[in-house]
């Protein structure tokens, strides 16, 4: 995204990643600001483990294949900015504008959309990129996977690493809506970092309604013991919003401070690092009690 003004005004390919989740991992990932990586047998399609080539050795080495991806390689899904008809800047459409990723994702509007800055998650995670086989691309979108150029040899891991592209970054043209951007990598730990790579977090419009998960999440934020605390701060928080057909996003830093106002006894600690860092918190003024 670039400033035009005051105003964010987002561009295909900024490096600005969005990340849908339920309320539930919400939660976990603001505890320690780790994203969990996905294994290749939980994925919601059928051609995600189906190496879509020409086979070998009566099909022995695709079944040795299959099983090193399910063993070694791991991913993380986000989506992107997009153009919606022909490229141009009036065309844009922000990455968190999927009613239907909102549904699938986020639990019906209830959960919540991580937006990550591709590039300071990289240098999150250098010290265990630096050495390790991963990828960062879109995702290509075909009627047809199949490529009879390609076919499994003996060794899987050379195999995985020579037609990655192929194997992982190629999907049905049914999920072309989905402007997948797709972390690839293998022998990948169980989470990566997103410690200083947040650019923002876009909470459901049911999230909100909630008056349990809206408790949590202030709860988490004050909370010393979570690495979010000392990191996120109400205007970090935006709501989805539906405008002309479309999920924007608007601010929703009034409702975060109205729940740690609320939640005082247990959040002394977070509004002085909030004033520490230029907030001018007014304890003393009661909050609206809209989420609570």
């Amino acid at each position: 995204m670039y400033l035009y003004g005051n105003t964010m005004i987002p561009m295909v390919g900024d490096g600005f990643l969005y990340h849908f989740t339920s309320a539930n991992s919400l939660m976990l990932i603001l505890q320690e600001m780790r994203l969990k990586l996905s294994n290749f047998s939980n994925l919601n399609d059928l051609n995600e483990t189906d190496l879509c080539c020409e086979w070998s050795d009566g099909g022995f080495d695709a079944i040795r294949i299959k099983q090193y991806i399910i063993e070694h390689c791991k991913l993380i899904s986000f989506t992107q900015n997009y153009y919606e008809g022909e490229p141009r800047l009036s065309s844009v459409q922000l990455g968190g504008n999927h009613a239907r990723m909102w549904a699938q994702y986020a639990a019906n509007n209830s959960g919540a959309c991580i937006v990550i800055n591709e590039q300071k998650f990289i240098e999150d995670n250098k010290s265990i990129l630096k050495n390790s086989f991963y990828r960062f691309e879109n995702v290509e979108y075909s009627r047809n996977l199949y490529d009879e150029k390609i076919c499994t040899t003996s060794i899987p891991s050379e195999f995985v690493k020579d037609n990655y592209k192929h194997i992982f970054f190629k999907k049905h043209i049914d999920w072309e809506r989905e402007h997948e951007r797709r972390f690839f990598g293998i022998d990948m730990p169980e989470y990566l970092s997103i410690l200083n790579s947040v650019e923002f977090i876009c909470l459901g419009q049911y999230f909100i309604t909630n008056k349990s998960s809206m408790r949590t999440l202030i709860e988490t934020l004050i909370t010393p013991l979570s690495k979010c605390s000392k990191i996120l701060t109400p205007h970090d928080f935006v709501v989805q919003a539906n405008r002309d057909g479309r999920c924007v996003p608007i601010t929703f830093a009034h409702g975060i401070i109205d729940g740690v106002k609320i939640l005082r006894q247990d959040s002394d600690s977070y509004i002085r690092n909030l004033n520490a860092r230029g907030y001018d918190i007014d304890v003393e003024k009661n909050p609206m009690m809209r989420y609570f």
